[in-house]
């Protein structure tokens, strides 16, 4: 089981209850995991990998962990399942378990996650829903941490609409940014460099000396 929350935010706690009861009514043994979070790492090498690396996990070490405890695992039943950004990591088990050599999932089932890319959706479709970034980049950056994180709760479960988005929370102010300014993918893709780091402050200060100079005028 894989939370949403932008690949930023939330953690493996953000799996609503109910559904985690669910699995355990219908004899399916729900098990949500941790990744580690964008933008300090960039998605592949942290989200698509951690993820990978799960599903290994479940396959091989897991069954064995459970039959000490008297729970029976199949490990050809592993089913992949996914919330938001959530089912887009479990729809990339599908390609990164078949170049590793692994036995694919069971199934993949993903609940309202991106797929189109390239459809611009990411950044306009929903850029109208949400409120400006309240803090400057460079501010959101400085708050950021040095090293990935592999959880962020900020607001709770995982819900639609971005219900776990807190204005004025840095993180949460990224994700903002992702719907708000067009820079969804190389953010994503590509993680913080400090070139773009550097880009962004000018952009800010010049924005700010500009306000300031209308202002006077």
């Amino acid at each position: 089981m894989i939370h949403g929350g932008g690949h930023m935010t939330l953690s493996r706690k953000a799996v609503r209850p109910a559904q985690t009861n669910f699995l355990l009514e219908n004899g399916v043994l729900p098990v949500s995991i941790d990744h580690r979070l964008c933008p300090e790492v960039n998605i592949i090498d942290g989200p698509i990998t951690d993820t990978l690396d799960a599903y290994k996990w479940m396959t091989t070490a897991l069954p064995n962990l459970a039959r000490a405890k008297g729970i029976v695992v199949d490990p050809e039943r592993v089913v992949v399942i996914g919330w938001s950004t959530g089912g887009q990591l479990a729809m990339t088990t599908a390609w990164t378990a078949k170049s590793a050599g692994v036995r694919l999932p069971r199934a993949i089932l993903s609940f309202y996650c991106p797929t189109d890319f390239e459809s611009g959706d990411l950044d306009k479709r929903r850029a109208e829903e949400y409120p400006e970034r309240t803090m400057k980049l460079k501010d959101i950056i400085k708050a950021l941490p040095k090293k990935p994180l592999t959880q962020y709760d900020g607001n709770g479960t995982d819900t639609t609409g971005l219900g776990w988005v807190r204005p004025g929370d840095p993180r949460s102010e990224l994700v903002l940014s992702l719907f708000k300014e067009g820079n969804g993918l190389p953010l994503l893709l590509n993680g913080l460099p400090k070139d773009s780091i550097n880009e962004h402050d000018s952009s800010d200060d010049d924005s700010e000396e500009d306000s300031e100079d209308s202002d006077e005028e």
